[in-house]
């Protein structure tokens, strides 16, 4: 047994030989950031008082004006507001929108004191602001202009948009012999696409999602996919092209089964939501290889899916109707068979200590400490 005693939240490697309790105290604390105090949440970002080194800065905020009191539903309307004085006189930032975040920015004179701030329902009875929060830009910070970026003519863009670019591919492709960092790369992702040719879920693509074969999650399937993908677009490899017709297939299993998103019977729960994003990269980078009836297919699976994340299960759950709240511990045996405890503590502005003991597996090595600032776990 080895019993661990933790009096803050620091990421520490521990050797599960040592026969002592380790203790992690306050002589190991460090500044927290305020911009990511909660480290599962969307926090205010800029933070109250920064320096930024990106003109305009990244922005964003929680989902509720009284987080992290509050963190219930999160269908708001937002404004954000950006102007150079504290009263909001002609600011030059003023629009709603329905997400937390706002990336198309203009740049901002980086000699001026700039506030924000967002409200929340503006003009309904819900209507609440949060409080105004400044920062001043770094006389060495980046412009980065993205004001250009709120109405892209993505019609005219075609596809792929995302990174491989028809008039981009020479480009890429010739980095492979420029830059040795990204020929280790490409080595790399073709070795993992040739083990992927060589899985039996390859030779004998599964017609559904509902048998227990392959015992392999359905979303890294899709992952793997992306890989061959990608490969098959640098290198023009014809082994690779049989990507289409498997991409095509999972795409078209319906709701309800193992490659189905979070909520919906997925493989690996809330990781099983990351095959929508595979198959997006697979429908933009195999665009150009698609029947007019393959696109059908796969859009129509991206659209159950983003309908599915969007408005049934991620914005609509009211996790915190049935959360518990506090600080998590997750311990993670190295190597192993995954997380062995994840107990929590409630919020407290006092150092708490508790003594954790765990059999340690056999054959393990180490243990990672992973400490997560949750207000609910």
């Amino acid at each position: 047994m080895r019993a661990l005693i933790l009096l803050c939240g620091l990421a520490v490697y521990i050797q599960p030989l040592c026969a002592e309790p380790i203790r992690i105290g306050a002589e190991s604390v460090v500044p927290v950031n305020p911009r990511s105090e909660w480290s599962r949440y969307v926090n205010w970002r800029p933070a109250n008082g920064e320096v930024v080194d990106l003109n305009p800065p990244r922005v964003s905020w929680p989902y509720n004006a009284r987080f992290p009191e509050e963190i219930g539903d999160a269908a708001h309307l937002f404004t954000l507001q950006i102007a150079d004085n504290e009263r909001f006189e002609a600011p030059v930032v003023d629009v709603t929108c329905e997400f937390n975040f706002l990336n198309t920015l203009p740049a901002l004179n980086p000699k001026a004191t700039w506030y924000w701030r967002v409200g929340y329902d503006v003009g309904t009875e819900q209507e609440l602001w949060s409080d105004t929060r400044s920062f001043t830009i770094a006389a060495d910070a980046t412009v980065w202009d993205r004001a250009a970026l709120a109405e892209p003519d993505l019609a005219a863009m075609g596809h792929p948009r995302v990174l491989l670019r028809g008039d981009r591919m020479n480009e890429l492709r010739a980095l492979a012999d420029t830059d040795a960092g990204s020929a280790e790369m490409l080595a790399t992702m073709r070795s993992r696409a040739d083990a992927v040719l060589g899985t039996g879920w390859w030779s004998d693509f599964p017609e559904n999602d509902r048998s227990e074969e392959p015992t392999q999650a359905f979303y890294t399937i899709a992952s793997d996919l992306a890989t061959v993908a990608f490969v098959w677009k640098i290198t023009g490899d014809a082994r690779y092209a049989g990507v289409v017709e498997r991409a095509v297939t999972w795409a078209s299993y319906p709701p309800g089964g193992r490659a189905s998103p979070e909520g919906l019977g997925g493989d690996g729960a809330e990781d099983a939501t990351q095959g929508n994003e595979f198959l997006a990269l697979l429908f933009d980078w195999l665009y150009e290889d698609l029947t007019e009836e393959q696109r059908a297919v796969m859009i129509a699976s991206l659209e159950w899916r983003v309908d599915h994340v969007m408005n049934n299960f991620s914005w609509s759950r009211g996790a915190s109707q049935t959360a518990g709240s506090g600080a998590l511990l997750r311990l993670t045996w190295r190597p192993g068979d995954g997380a062995a405890a994840r107990p929590t503590l409630g919020p407290s502005e006092e150092w708490q200590q508790f003594d954790l003991q765990i059999e340690v597996p056999e054959g393990a090595t180490g243990v990672v400490v992973e400490p997560f600032n949750y207000y609910w776990a």
